[in-house]
């Protein structure tokens, strides 16, 4: 088991058992969970187009402008900390569909990467060459000054050491902007095995909200905000969760109704890099 906590960065290497029958152990540091039976992974497989048709999601690519409902609440927060001009890196970028909301609201350079080469091809085919297939090597073509993660950490197997990278070529000043689940909440802690984001191998990494902040201090980034935010959920994904999608499917337009929840285990943060030495004019 390795010794690094991958929300916190701790080195302490200290783990209790949280639900051993399924892989899952908790940082003694943060109370961070972990699942520990990532070896033979494979990504690409796991987040095919069955992932986003019909598999975690309903129908990803449908639900587009419930998706966009949720970047409308995740921009205003994220305004009025940014960089002016906007050039944003976004990690875990899906079809492309933030990226084309940031464009729209004034952002000047984005470039976005995923593990789904799908996703990629339908964002490539929409929006021309701003995306890529995900590797450890992925840059964008220009010096960007704002990093996004929406709803990414928790599906990979090392984030605290693959956001050290990228913060390393963050610009200094620049912007850190990322949601995760927070295994810490109270539905988390009382549905305890049962939590509807307790699904390994789709999620790995699961933050405490002390664990993430204390992780992205370590990576030298000063928290600017960091609370719990809702979501919209098309009303067709409730029902799903039920088994009972089925029953929306002859409507179109009631399927993709969207429908407010916060239990208060979804966190977003946001954290800026230290500024650098002014540059010469």
């Amino acid at each position: 088991m390795s010794a690094m906590c991958q929300t916190c960065g701790s080195e302490t290497g200290g783990w209790t058992e949280a639900y051993p029958e399924i892989g899952i152990y908790r940082c003694s540091e943060c109370g961070s969970l972990t699942y520990r039976k990532t070896e033979g992974l494979d990504l690409s497989a796991i987040y095919s187009a069955e992932y986003f048709q019909g598999g975690e999601y309903e129908d990803y690519i449908g639900h587009q402008a419930v998706h966009e409902r949720n970047f409308r609440k995740r921009w205003a927060l994220l305004r009025p900390h940014l960089p002016s001009p906007a050039r944003i890196f976004e990690v875990g970028c899906a079809h492309g569909f933030f990226l084309e909301f940031a464009r729209r609201q004034g952002a000047r350079d984005v470039f976005g990467i995923d593990v789904s080469r799908e996703a990629i091809a339908f964002a490539r085919s929409r929006s021309g060459p701003f995306f890529d297939v995900a590797s450890p090597e992925s840059r964008p073509p220009f010096a960007f000054n704002c990093l996004v993660a929406w709803d990414v950490w928790e599906h990979l197997e090392r984030p605290f050491s693959w956001f050290r990278e990228l913060v390393a070529d963050l610009e200094p000043g620049g912007i850190v902007a990322l949601t995760t689940v927070d295994s810490g909440a109270a539905v988390a802690r009382w549905r305890g095995k049962k939590w509807r984001q307790l699904h390994p191998p789709t999620h790995i990494e699961y933050p405490t909200w002390r664990g993430l902040g204390r992780g992205l201090e370590r990576l030298g980034l000063r928290v600017l905000r960091h609370k719990y935010l809702g979501y919209y959920r098309a009303l067709e994904s409730y029902l799903k969760a039920l088994g009972l999608e089925r029953l929306v499917r002859p409507f179109p337009r009631l399927r993709t109704v969207a429908i407010p929840l916060d239990l208060k285990d979804i966190q977003l943060i946001i954290a800026q890099k230290a500024p650098g030495p002014a540059r010469d004019s």
